[in-house]
């Protein structure tokens, strides 16, 4: 009754002789709430004492830890680790305090969390997503820092085989994905389930900095999904790139970055067509002048795999 009407004196002396804090009423809520932790900070070993929110009822069953971290109590994070707390307790849907705090961006939690040895990491929640999962799918760049730092598994997979990368990109985080390809462990053609990578979800998307950063990283455009494509028709992202004039994506393909050995800039469309055409014949059907003088700085080999495709092109083209 003292913490629903707000007497925060009154709560100060039941605390202090003795009040049973985990007393539940009719709908199973203790006298602990969240104007507590801001207006009164009980004794230590009292706030030790305190197992759950409510020990009956699922939807507000919260491990103490897991409450500062959601109502953004610095303090008192840090009282409860330094007394031993278990970190790593779980509420209803088997979210830490970590990912609690990662979720509703809390990098000082975040921070404090990541001080003791006792954190897992990469604990994981009812979706199986570890924290820095979280992070990539909200773009939280300095907490994924932070996690990373703390030794989160950066390739770490969730039941459909995406990684933090995927959902970066996934989610059109640019810097988050940077972050995440400055880690030397990150395996940047990494496949789903079906078989896709981080370039294959940038280029559908048609981000185009995600897929000079990834390609700048070592992605390979043309790692094949599970049905043999780089893409559902069967048609390689140069290809595409070559026929809708992106020059900022073809100038990137052909760059000597590390990744050049792995574009193949004279590869064929994986059509059931008879002829299936390469990446400069497209350039030309369109008309696409900075690409294909692009392709003539690059290979001057070209002219026979043009001869070999006149009997399905236009004659004057």
């Amino acid at each position: 009754m003292a913490a629903e009407v707000g007497h925060i004196e009154m709560t100060r002396l039941l605390i202090d002789t003795g009040a049973n804090l985990d007393a539940l009423d009719e709908i199973q809520w203790p006298p602990l709430f969240e104007w507590l932790f801001e207006a009164y900070l009980p004794h230590v070993d009292i706030l030790l004492e305190i197992k759950n929110f409510s020990a009956e009822n699922p939807p507000t069953k919260k491990p103490l830890i897991l409450l500062a971290a959601e109502f953004l109590c610095a303090e008192i994070l840090r009282i409860l680790i330094n007394g031993g707390a278990d970190v790593n307790l779980v509420d209803e849907v088997y979210r830490t305090a970590l990912a609690c705090s990662v979720e509703i961006r809390n990098n000082r939690a975040v921070e404090i969390l990541l001080e003791t040895s006792r954190i897992c990491v990469d604990s994981r929640n009812a979706e199986n997503r570890t924290p820095l999962m979280i992070a990539a799918i909200i773009g939280e760049d300095t907490i994924i820092k932070q996690l990373l730092e703390s030794n989160a598994e950066v390739n770490a997979k969730n039941e459909h085989k995406l990684t933090p990368p995927f959902l970066a990109v996934a989610n059109s985080h640019a810097q988050a994905v940077k972050f995440l390809l400055d880690h030397p462990e990150i395996r940047v053609n990494q496949q789903d389930e079906y078989g896709r990578t981080p370039f294959s979800y940038a280029a559908e998307r048609q981000i185009i900095q995600i897929m000079i950063n990834l390609i700048k990283n070592g992605a390979d455009p043309h790692v094949c999904d599970g049905n043999g494509h780089t893409d559902e028709s069967g048609r390689t992202w140069l290809s595409w790139a070559s026929q809708y004039g992106d020059v900022e994506i073809e100038s990137c393909f052909l760059e000597d970055n590390g990744a050049m050995e792995k574009v193949d800039i004279d590869i064929c469309d994986g059509t059931e067509v008879k002829f299936s055409k390469t990446p400069l014949i497209w350039a030309l059907e369109a008309e696409n002048e900075a690409v294909i003088n692009l392709f003539k700085e690059a290979d001057n080999n070209y002219m026979h795999l043009l001869v070999e495709g006149l009997s399905s092109i236009d004659q004057d083209k």
